[in-house]
């Protein structure tokens, strides 16, 4: 051991987690440490309603019994009900006047067998401290044919038993032989499988050297392959980094300095990886999206989110701006500390261009409409009489001077030819219609040029109630419809970009999370091999040096396995839809603690791949929503399909939408849901009402029909 404490914080965890069939040996250097693991242990087996057994004697029964008070355990409850039984080594390993490993055996068999009737679910938990045998020599010559029987013994029985050893009472010829007979040591705060671990089949029996050279030849094999295994993997992960499409950059959660950034990257923000390293990701941050960014890495540090995701600028090193979508999550250090954070990165500039020449189209809207000349008319529908103002006279291309204004001789001759016959039938229809109607229309000058024309009329009654005369207000709207053709082709244009982006953004999430779980996923796991495999060789005074690189990696492995299946839930391909949707709410339900309860087809839903990824992120993002915002307890969610359509609809039990519209422009994650279902020709639709909850439902076509042209 060296100088330096171990660290415990994550036994009592590992204790608390060993299943049934698990034979362990605690090897203790004081009284914390044994602690640390043999009281969780035991408390959770009471907690799980199994009946535990805890042979004492280098401890006092009341020693044992006021650490486990002092832990919250209501010990009283336990002794009163049989769950909890302390025994000394009188009563178990030397009933009989001396230790026999057979009768003890016998003894766990029947303790087992008659547990049941106590109302428990069975003599479950065993613990022993092992001290009792270094009274007795003819024991310790027993103790390691025990030992080796427990584990045929724990095999066949649904149990779980942990033998205590105080390394520096026992010789270390003894514990030598005790690491030799159990799978499990517990040592220096961690639960380590052992691979000197000798089976019992083996072990019982004589001249067993041939077969202990075979397993260490094939140990020695296997740390060459997995040695070669993990170069060759390393080189395929830095392929996968170096040439992803999408780029990738590795912060340091203390510094916020880059540590690592592959290609896509550079080129994205025009600084190469030497002068990133001297950079904090803030520095290449936009001034005004620093304070975001900064806030959202807080709550993913405090642990109040398990990743993020935003839009923000880039200030590149040309110090041009560039627009990005990055996904962060962490990448832990320790149990508790996290270390690195890993961006997944977008330039989405292109996309953000579009949207801005929305709005000046839009902008240019407005202002055409501002800029539009109106007309006065009037009519007597009996004379055929007419009257023009001079702003009409003007939007037609006549002189007030010399042009009569007639409807025959002036008015229709302008009309475009395609146009003239439904003009026609409405001025026949004119004298009859007695409601005021608006009407559109083409004229042609004798330039050539085509104006476009809006006409409302107005009918005056006689006193007969017949319609007398019309009169109206005639528009140039030319600039305007050129506007909405405009606009029209920049949201169609935007629209297109829109799809093309969310295919894209799929294949490339669903290409780097493959990536990332077949090659970095190997490679760190190849890692894991290599590094328990070498620590196994280390000086025992070394071994714990080893100990938090083991646990980093085990943790990358972990944040590697989820941010995998963030970017892009396998699920969703290898089973379908709806297999998808209950593992995204059973996700959702284990990660928030509300309820999900489901409606979904007894079958998988055969659609193509593009309707189930909308589906499946829509629903996402309304889980998202319902954990942020709902303050809910339960979320009903329906999946159907029927008269040619698939509808997904999603109630919460929370608070309801107050204070804004449930369309707002400025929630980015609803407008985002309702874009994916006008894409596929579907509609898309929030009810919500104060205290009763919100329901988000959206349809879309079995088929594939284009979305309307109106956006609505």
């Amino acid at each position: 051991m060296s100088d330096s404490q171990p660290d415990f914080t994550r036994l009592a965890e590992l204790a608390a987690g060993l299943g049934l069939h698990q034979h362990l040996c605690l090897i203790y250097d004081t009284r914390e440490e044994q602690f640390a693991a043999a009281l969780p242990y035991l408390r959770t087996g009471l907690e799980r309603g199994e009946k535990c057994l805890y042979v004492v004697d280098e401890n006092t029964a009341a020693a044992v019994l006021d650490a486990l008070r002092k832990s919250g355990t209501d010990v009283d409850r336990y002794l009163r009900s049989g769950a909890l039984t302390l025994a000394h080594k009188q009563d178990t390993y030397l009933k009989q006047g001396r230790f026999d490993p057979d009768w003890m055996i016998d003894f766990l068999t029947q303790a087992i067998a008659e547990a049941g009737a106590a109302g428990c679910c069975g003599l479950r938990t065993l613990l022993g401290e092992m001290t009792w045998v270094l009274g007795s020599s003819d024991a310790t010559d027993k103790l390691i044919e025990y030992e080796s029987k427990l584990n045929r013994f724990i095999r066949n029985h649904d149990a779980r038993l942990i033998c205590q050893y105080h390394r520096t009472r026992f010789p270390p010829e003894l514990i030598l032989a005790v690491i030799r007979t159990h799978p499990l040591v517990v040592y220096g705060g961690v639960v380590c499988r052992n691979p000197y671990y000798v089976p019992p089949e083996e072990f019982l029996k004589p001249n067993q050297a041939a077969q202990e050279v075979e397993r260490l030849l094939s140990n020695i094999l296997a740390w060459e392959r997995a040695q070669q295994a993990l170069r060759q993997s390393g080189e395929r992960w830095r392929a996968v980094f170096e040439n992803s499409a999408v780029g990738i950059a590795l912060t340091d959660c203390i510094s916020t300095r880059f540590q690592a950034a592959n290609f896509a990257f550079q080129k994205m923000v025009g600084y190469p990886e030497g002068e990133l390293r001297a950079l904090t990701f803030m520095d290449i941050t936009y001034e005004d999206d620093r304070e975001p960014n900064r806030k959202l890495l807080s709550e993913l540090l405090e642990g109040r989110r398990h990743s993020f995701a935003m839009e923000k600028r880039y200030r590149r090193k040309d110090q041009s701006l560039i627009w990005v979508n990055l996904h962060v999550s962490l990448v832990p250090g320790s149990a508790s500390i996290p270390r690195f954070s890993l961006a997944i990165v977008e330039d989405i500039t292109e996309r953000k261009r579009a949207e801005e020449a929305l709005r000046r189209s839009e902008a240019y809207l407005v202002a055409g409409q501002r800029l539009s000349h109106t007309g006065s008319w009037a009519w007597n529908v009996r004379s055929g009489e007419m009257y023009w103002s001079r702003e009409t006279y003007r939007i037609f291309g006549f002189d007030p001077a010399t042009t009569t204004a007639g409807v025959n001789e002036t008015f229709l001759p302008r009309i475009h030819p395609e146009d003239r016959p439904r003009i026609e039938k409405g001025i026949k229809a004119a004298a009859i219609q007695k409601g005021a109607y608006g009407i559109d229309y083409r004229i042609v000058l004798p330039d050539g040029a085509i104006k476009h024309i809006h006409d409302v009329v107005y009918p005056v009654t006689g006193e007969t109630g017949d319609v007398v005369e019309r009169y109206g207000v005639i528009m140039d709207v030319t600039e305007r419809r050129g506007a909405e053709e405009a606009l029209q082709k920049s949201r169609d244009q935007l629209r297109a970009l829109a799809a093309r982006l969310q295919s894209v953004r799929e294949e490339e999430r669903t290409k780097v999370a493959r990536e990332i779980h077949d090659e970095l996923g190997q490679a760190l796991t190849a890692i894991r091999i290599s590094l328990s495999s070498w620590s196994r060789d280390l000086a025992t005074d070394k071994k714990q040096e080893s100990e938090p690189i083991l646990k980093l990696v085990d943790e990358t492995i972990q944040s590697v396995r989820r941010i995998s299946t963030e970017l892009r839930p396998a699920i969703l391909d290898a089973l379908g839809l709806v297999a998808a949707v209950e593992w995204a709410a059973g996700e959702f339900e284990a990660r928030t603690g509300i309820k999900c309860r489901l409606d979904l087809p007894t079958n998988d839903i055969v659609i193509d791949q593009e309707r189930a990824t909308a589906l499946f992120r829509i629903f996402q993002e309304t889980l998202t929503n319902v954990a942020r915002h709902a303050n809910a307890s339960e979320v009903e969610v329906r999946l159907a399909k029927g008269e040619g359509n698939l509808t997904l609809e999603v109630h919460d039990n929370g608070k309801g939408i107050t204070g804004e519209p449930l369309l707002s422009a400025t929630s980015l994650g609803i407008l985002g849901m309702q874009e994916r279902a006008l894409l596929l020709g579907g509609d898309f639709a929030i009810v919500s009402s104060p205290g009763e909850g919100t329901t988000v439902r959206v349809r879309i076509p079995e088929t594939h029909l284009p979305p309307p042209k109106d956006g609505k």
